[in-house]
């Protein structure tokens, strides 16, 4: 009988600490998985950062072809400004010449004017 209860005990004190065991397992069980999700959760965002870069390498790509476009356009402007400079130039010195011309023959007017009258009196 005493033999009995001994086991009995032996065996109680198994089974308890293999409840305790299985507590225990079931514990690290339950943190594997939530591991396991926030990878999944983590794993998601590391996808999304992707995508994101992606995105933001093709905004600065657009954003270099539309500079150099830019800088294409503005050296044009800076060519056309340039010859519209030179052609006003040019315009304002044909004028300065008629100014000149005219003046000119205006006193060649005068001059023959004074000329018919001084003949005339």
């Amino acid at each position: 009988r005493q033999r009995q209860m001994c086991i009995r005990d032996r065996l109680s004190n198994e089974k308890k600490a293999l409840e305790e065991e299985t507590v225990l397992l079931f514990c690290e069980f339950e943190k594997v998985k939530k591991r396991k999700r926030e990878t999944r959760v983590l794993f998601g965002k590391q996808e999304e950062v992707k995508d994101f870069l992606k995105r933001t390498d093709n905004v600065k790509k657009q954003l270099r072809d539309r500079l150099e476009k830019l800088d294409i356009e503005v050296a044009s402007d800076s060519e056309t400004i340039s010859n519209l400079t030179r052609k006003k130039q040019e315009l304002e010195n044909k004028i300065k010449k008629l100014d000149l011309k005219s003046i000119n023959d205006r006193t060649e007017d005068q001059e023959e004017f004074l000329g018919q009258f001084e003949r005339s009196v």
